[in-house]
């Protein structure tokens, strides 16, 4: 025990002594305090921490003015006229309201030695351990091995499991990368309840390596297969053999429909998810909202400007939700884009088969009934038509892939970086403590 007694009263002098409780003399003139060494941990902490909060304002008020020379450099044309000055006043105000939610963010998770080293040895063990083989052993092991709460990307590379598992996310054929990620969300949502950082970064995750897998991957399957498809003497070879026509009808349809439509429910349960911030992080200091930053004395409307400041209500509660709502809504427009392209060249395909063949133009759409539409579908020309229109849909997320990067998808989603420790649990993201390297010292002897 850690024994701190006074010499006097109004001395100002303390000692410090190792020795047990029961030897202290406490006469009426001193004071002993004992505490043992968790309770001086928990204290410098303590103290970290009310220091953080006491210079908040200090660093927001930095950041607000820097705002605000920002405000008067982009405005210094004289040939703007007012409401073009108050558009890029506008929005500056929102970019920079996430800069200093996401500087906040940051900092909380940068505090060394006195909070960090602490908090970081809680989140740890945070939780108990699963029994082994069993449904939630596997699951912890594949989000510590995926998503784990003290690891960066070159921390995660490093690890064979991650790349075992990123590989197989990365598979765009027979729907395994399907399978892969709806297996995921069912680790999530087992959260109970799931934590909305990481919904958040599945759907940008899942959208990001769309454009990987089956943007960048089979656009290269394509260009070996188209390659592989030219025969010397047969001119036509590539008409059966072409990219995309070995490919069954109905993976192309479920890889398109899936793709296109898997994100939306999971963005319907980000209603029913929290932000875990672990065993030391449920304070009543935690900061949501840009306005508790704001330096006394400042009026500035900042958040008043914010389109995301709307009341929120149901799934869309949170600015983070309505951002990817608003993202989402841009993907379903490429992919319809994408299912009008098939149709075009299924209508053009179809139009010529029904011109040469000579069908009654009474029939369908043009001469084109269900049952020629369904039989064209599934001809090598078709399946082509179907890689076609997969492949430029996959393209086109290729925006999320940048988004995967933990900090812009914090500014995205407006919540703190998680990840899970060993026992399954979401946890705050730490780093780990570095341990100091043992420097070597070299022994010459002289002869």
């Amino acid at each position: 025990q850690v024994v701190v007694r006074t010499t006097g009263v109004g001395t100002g002098r303390c000692t410090f002594s190792l020795r047990p409780a029961g030897l202290l003399d406490c006469g009426p003139r001193r004071m002993v305090w004992e505490c043992s060494g968790r309770d001086i941990t928990r204290k410098r902490r303590d103290v970290v921490d009310q220091f953080h909060v006491m210079t908040r304002q200090t660093r927001a008020g930095f950041l607000f003015r820097i705002r605000d020379n920002v405000k008067e450099m982009v405005n210094q044309d004289p040939d703007l006229d007012d409401s073009g000055r108050q558009r890029r006043r506008r929005l500056i105000d929102r970019i920079w309201e996430d800069v200093i939610l996401v500087a906040e963010f940051k900092s909380r998770s940068a505090l060394s030695e006195g909070r960090a080293a602490a908090d970081y040895e809680e989140s740890v063990n945070y939780g108990t351990e699963p029994a082994p083989f069993t449904i939630q052993s596997i699951r912890a092991w594949v989000l510590h091995h995926l998503l784990p709460f003290n690891k960066s990307v070159v921390g995660k590379v490093k690890d064979p499991v991650y790349l075992a598992l990123s590989l197989v996310s990365l598979i765009p054929f027979v729907g395994i990368r399907l399978c892969f990620f709806f297996f995921l969300l069912l680790l999530h949502i087992t959260g109970c309840p799931a934590d909305t950082y990481q919904m958040i970064n599945f759907i940008l995750t899942f959208k990001g390596t769309q454009f990987q897998s089956g943007g960048i991957i089979l656009l290269v399957y394509a260009f070996v297969r188209y390659c592989m498809c030219i025969k010397p003497g047969i001119p036509e070879s590539c008409s059966t053999d072409g990219p995309g026509m070995e490919i069954p009808t109905w993976l192309h349809m479920v890889d398109l429909l899936g793709s296109g439509i898997f994100c939306w429910p999971v963005l319907l349960m980000l209603s029913g998810t929290r932000s875990h911030r672990g065993p030391c992080y449920d304070r009543d200091d935690e900061i949501d909202n840009v306005d508790d930053l704001l330096p006394l004395g400042d009026t500035s409307p900042t958040s008043a400007l914010r389109d995301d400041k709307m009341k929120a209500t149901g799934c869309f509660r949170t600015a983070g939700s309505r951002r990817i709502f608003k993202l989402l809504c841009l993907d379903a427009i490429g992919w319809i884009i994408c299912v009008c392209y098939w149709v075009w060249l299924a209508f053009l395909d179809l139009s010529s088969i029904v011109s040469t063949r000579g069908f009654p133009l009474t029939e369908g759409f043009h001469g084109i009934t269900w049952a020629m539409v369904l039989e064209y579908a599934d001809t090598p020309q078709g399946r082509y038509h179907f890689f076609r229109a997969r492949l430029s849909y996959n393209l086109m997320s290729a925006p999320f892939m940048f988004l995967m990067i933990p900090t812009l998808s914090m500014l995205v989603s407006l919540t703190r970086e998680t990840g899970y420790n060993r026992n399954g649990y979401c946890v705050p993201f730490a780093w780990r403590p570095v341990q100091p390297q043992k420097r070597s010292c070299r022994v010459c002897t002289a002869t």
